[in-house]
C-alpha cells in the first residue's frame, strides 16, 4: 500500500510538471498580454479542477485497497504460499487508473494550449471525463460537473484565442488595439496631470502675487533713490541732493596764505576780464564805486565760508553772500577739476560767455596740465607724487558716476522684467507650444535677474565702500589742514539705504526663484 501511494504523488506531481510546461510554453508565446492573462487564469482554475479529481481518484483507490487488504488477509490465512487474486485484480486495476489518469491530464492540458481548440470544445471535454471515469466504476457527474461551472463564467467565454493559419489578420488588429487603447491612456494620463499642474498654478499664484507686488516695490524705491546721483546737482533751478559737503574755512595760518594766494589771482582774472571785455556798461560804476563793484564781481570759488555740495556726476556751490545755488554737471568727487571747472564758469558769466563751454574749457585745460606733468617729470619725487595722486582721484571720480548709472540701469531692468515676469504668470495661452515657449522664457528671465541682481549687490557694495574711505580721507585731510570743513549729506544715507534694500530685495527674489522651481510653474 505504501508503494501505491508513492506512485499516485509522483503520477500527481507528473500532471502539475506537464501543466506548469505546458503554462510556460502560453507565457512565452508571442500574444498580446491582454489574452494571455485570461488563458493564465483559466490554466489556474483548471490545473485546481484536476487536482480535485486526482484527490477524488486517489480516495476510492485507497477505499479498494483496504477492501482489498481485508481480502488478501482472509485469503493469505487459507492459501497461505499461493498469489491473491484479488491483489492481481488491484494491481491490474491501480495500473489502468493511472494511466486513464495521465491519458485524462493529457487530453485536459491539450484542450488548454491547443491551438485549433479554445471554445466550443467542452461537451468533448466533459463526454471525455465521462467515459474515462466509468471506466474506473464513476460516474462523470459525481467530479466534473461542479468542478468545471468555474470554467463556463462568462468571464471566461470571452477570451478568445485562435491561431490558426487564416487569423493572422485579426491578431494584428488586435495588437494595434491594444497599443491604441495604451496610448489613449497616457493621452488621458497627461491630461489630467496637466488639468493638476494648472490648478497648482492658480493656488499658488496668489503666494507669488504679493511677493512680486513687493520686489515691484522696491525696485522702483531704487530707480529713484539711484537716480538722485544722476538727474540731481546738475541744475541750478533743480534739486541737489549731495553725497558731501565741503565748505571752505582758513582756520590754520597755511590755510589763510593759501586762501589769500588763490584769491588775489583770481582778483587779477577777474579785472582782466572786466577791462577787456567788449562790454562798457559798467563804466559809471567803475568810477563812482570801484572796490564795491570788483567786490560783487570777484571769482568767489576759493572764498573762504564757500559750500560745495558734491554729487557723483555733478556739483552745487553756495556762496557766504549769495543763497543762490550755482550747479553744474561734473564728477564731482574729483576736487581739483570742480575748482577748475567753477572758476572757467564764473569767468564765462563775468565776460557775458557762455558758461558752460568755458568750465569745460578749464577743466580740459587741467587734465592736459596734470597728464604732462605726469609724462615730463621735472618737479621732483614729491611733486610727482601729487601729480599721482590727481590722476587717481580722477580715476576714482569717474569709476564712481559710472557705478551709480549701471546701477540704476540695472534696477530698470529688473523692475521690467519683473513686469513681464508677472504678465507671463497672468496669462491666459491655450496652446501648449506657446505655453512651453513661455516657461523656457519665464526660466530664462528669472536666472537673468538673478544674475544682475547679484551684480547690483556688488556695484552697490562698492558704491558704499568707495564713498565710505573717500568721506573718512578727506574728512582726516581737511581737519588736519584746517582748510575744509566735511560732512555727509542726504544723498550718502541714500547709497546705504539702497544696499540694503537690494538686500532685502535679493531675498524675495530668491524666495520667488526657489518657488517658481519647487512648484514648476
Amino acid at each position: 500500500m505504501a508503494f501505491e501511494d508513492f506512485k499516485l504523488h509522483s503520477d500527481l506531481s507528473d500532471n502539475s510538471s506537464r501543466l506548469s510546461k505546458n503554462k510556460g510554453l502560453i507565457q512565452g508565446s508571442q500574444i498580446p498580454e491582454c489574452h494571455t492573462k485570461g488563458v493564465y487564469v483559466f490554466a489556474e482554475k483548471t490545473m485546481k479542477t484536476l487536482h480535485k479529481f486526482d484527490n477524488n481518484e486517489s480516495s476510492s483507490i485507497r477505499s479498494n485497497k483496504k477492501v482489498q487488504d481485508q481480502t488478501e488477509g482472509k485469503e493469505d490465512q487459507s492459501l497461505s504460499g499461493l498469489e491473491s487474486p484479488a491483489a492481481t485484480q488491484s494491481t491490474s486495476l491501480s495500473s489502468q487508473n493511472g494511466h486513464n489518469r495521465n491519458l485524462l491530464f493529457e487530453e485536459k492540458i491539450s484542450i488548454i494550449t491547443d491551438d485549433a481548440v479554445r471554445s466550443g470544445n467542452k461537451e468533448f471535454l466533459y463526454s471525455h471525463d465521462e467515459v474515462l471515469d466509468k471506466q474506473d466504476g464513476r460516474s462523470a457527474t459525481e467530479t466534473t460537473n461542479d468542478d468545471l461551472k468555474e470554467l463556463n463564467d462568462p468571464a471566461f467565454s470571452k477570451i478568445k484565442l485562435e491561431s490558426r493559419p487564416n487569423s493572422m489578420d485579426e491578431l494584428v488588429s488586435q495588437i494595434y488595439d491594444c497599443e491604441g487603447q495604451l496610448e489613449n491612456a497616457k493621452t488621458e494620463i497627461s491630461d489630467k496631470k496637466l488639468l493638476h499642474k494648472e490648478l497648482n498654478v492658480c493656488q499658488n499664484l496668489p503666494k507669488l502675487i504679493i511677493p512680486i507686488i513687493m520686489l515691484m516695490i522696491l525696485l522702483s524705491i531704487l530707480i529713484i533713490l539711484t537716480s538722485l546721483p544722476i538727474f540731481t546737482c546738475v541744475d541750478p533751478n533743480g534739486l541737489c541732493v549731495p553725497q558731501l559737503e565741503i565748505q571752505l574755512v582758513d582756520k590754520s595760518p597755511a590755510a589763510k596764505a593759501t586762501f589769500l594766494t588763490v584769491k588775489e589771482a583770481l582778483k587779477v582774472l577777474s579785472y582782466l576780464a572786466l577791462d577787456f571785455g567788449g562790454d562798457n556798461r559798467h563804466s559809471d560804476l567803475l568810477n563812482s564805486s570801484l572796490d564795491s563793484y570788483y567786490e560783487s564781481k570777484i571769482i568767489d570759488t576759493f572764498n573762504v565760508n564757500t559750500v560745495y555740495k558734491l554729487n557723483f556726476l555733478g556739483y552745487c556751490r553756495q556762496s557766504a553772500n549769495n543763497v543762490d545755488l550755482f550747479c553744474m554737471r561734473s564728477y564731482g568727487f574729483d576736487l581739483i577739476q570742480v575748482f577748475a571747472r567753477d572758476t572757467g564758469a564764473q569767468l564765462g558769466k563775468l565776460t557775458n560767455t557762455n558758461i558752460d563751454i568755458m568750465g569745460d574749457s578749464f577743466a580740459i585745460a587741467y587734465e592736459l596740465v596734470i597728464a604732462g606733468m605726469s609724462e615730463m617729470d621735472i618737479f621732483g619725487e614729491e611733486a610727482t607724487e601729487y601729480v599721482k595722486y590727481a590722476i587717481l582721484l580722477q580715476k576714482f571720480s569717474r569709476s564712481l558716476g559710472l557705478l551709480n548709472l549701471t546701477n540704476f540701469i540695472i534696477n530698470v531692468i529688473l523692475l521690467t522684467n519683473l513686469v513681464l515676469i508677472l504678465t507671463i504668470l497672468l496669462s491666459k495661452i491655450q496652446k501648449k507650444s506657446h505655453k512651453d515657449c513661455l516657461q523656457h522664457m519665464k526660466r530664462y528671465i528669472f536666472i537673468m535677474m538673478m544674475s544682475l541682481q547679484f551684480i547690483g549687490l556688488v556695484i552697490g557694495f562698492l558704491i558704499c565702500s568707495l564713498t565710505l574711505e573717500f568721506f573718512v580721507k578727506i574728512h582726516k585731510l581737511g581737519s588736519s589742514l584746517g582748510i575744509a570743513i566735511v560732512s555727509a549729506g542726504k544723498g550718502y544715507f541714500f547709497i546705504w539705504c539702497v544696499f540694503a534694500l537690494q538686500l532685502l530685495s535679493s531675498g524675495i527674489l530668491i524666495y520667488l526663484l526657489n518657488h517658481v522651481r519647487k512648484d514648476n510653474l
